[in-house]
């Protein structure tokens, strides 16, 4: 068996994953379903381990939230008193992971401005979130809900930050695993 040059081989990349637990869906689809044809969102809550980031909570906009076609402005206050309970209610295991926004009418792809708001979370040291997770709910033509999930992957001093699809799976319920 011949190895090849170690300077021609490349390193495997594991592709990140994003396990979304089911009681997440309807959270978001029935807020992206209220608001639509505006835009919506929140927060994304769970952990991460390694190339696994497992969302389990999902908070929405808030009472106070300004909802527009492209855009929204969260009820900050609101989502930091959910996310204090939420944290507090887990045994302060849960992480701030993200957010997740709506594309109503459109597909589930990042735009630029999309792309800025996670390099801008990314730089939050509050946030201590480095790499953070963007959900986007796309809405093409008016079918069903789809959500894809983006994480950014820090560059370095030659390449500038990337945005990388995550594989999406949901975890099944104890019903959806019985015959």
């Amino acid at each position: 068996m011949v190895c090849p040059h170690p300077q021609t081989t490349r390193p495997v990349r594991t592709p990140l994953t994003v396990w979304l637990a089911p009681t997440t869906w309807p959270t978001l689809t029935t807020e992206a379903g209220r608001t639509a044809p505006r835009e919506t969102g929140g927060v994304l809550l769970g952990w991460r381990t390694g190339q696994h980031i497992y969302i389990t909570d999902v908070i929405g906009p808030g009472p106070n939230a300004a909802h527009a076609q492209s855009t929204f402005v969260p009820d900050a206050d609101w989502q930091a008193e959910q996310i204090a309970e939420l944290y507090e209610r887990s045994g302060r295991r849960l992480a701030y992971l993200g957010d997740w926004h709506t594309h109503p009418g459109g597909s589930p792809v990042p735009s630029e401005a999309d792309r800025a708001t996670l390099s801008t979370i990314a730089a939050y040291e509050p946030a201590r979130c480095p790499q953070p997770v963007m959900g986007i709910l796309g809405q093409p033509d008016g079918e069903e809900w789809r959500l894809q999930c983006h994480i950014l992957t820090p560059g370095t001093i030659l390449r500038r930050d990337r945005v990388q699809r995550a594989q999406l799976i949901a975890v099944p319920t104890e019903d959806d695993s019985k015959p």
